[in-house]
């Protein structure tokens, strides 16, 4: 799994299977064996590039946590792939602005944020109003070797743009 946030899931499942009788070497075996899916920290491959998809959901807790533990890992080419956080009222502009302010302090090669709310940010950042005009640009830029963390709320629809990544 993706994230040490993950580690208190890691942990209750384990607690979990003890509770029920499972024996600790099935437990391990199915934790090792665990692939993420349904855009929840899915990882995936391009001909070209590595992906972390977590379109599902996007909060501001979740997305912050997601970006410090991508920017944690021991990778090079680290490309981050953000949509807006949807349903966040009143406090939607600021939201997405501290989002900005972590990026600024941590090291990414490449950020794009799409959606009308990171486009109102203030941002030195590539911006996108929606997933179409993201998922033209990637095309004609066409990474190679690139680590990508793309997370977004689902209406947003990051996904769609895994087809025009090579």
């Amino acid at each position: 799994l993706f994230g040490s946030y993950n580690y208190q899931n890691v942990i209750a499942a384990i607690s979990v299977g003890l509770h029920f009788g499972i024996e600790i070497e099935n437990i391990k075996s199915a934790l090792r064996s665990y692939l993420p899916k349904n855009n929840r920290s899915q990882l995936l491959n391009t001909k070209n590039n590595h992906v972390i998809l977590d379109a599902y959901n996007a909060n501001p807790t979740s997305m912050q946590l997601a970006i410090r533990s991508f920017a944690e890992l021991e990778v090079e080419k680290k490309m981050l792939v953000l949509g807006d956080m949807l349903e966040l009222g009143e406090t939607s502009r600021e939201e997405h602005q501290t989002v900005v302010r972590l990026i600024e302090q941590l090291e990414f090669e490449t950020v794009f944020l799409i959606g009308p709310e990171f486009c109102a940010t203030n941002n030195k950042f590539v911006t996108f109003n929606d997933i179409d005009e993201f998922s033209e640009h990637i095309k004609i830029l066409a990474p190679k070797g690139c680590n990508i963390l793309m997370k977004g709320s689902r209406g947003i629809g990051i996904e769609k743009s895994l087809d025009a990544l090579p």
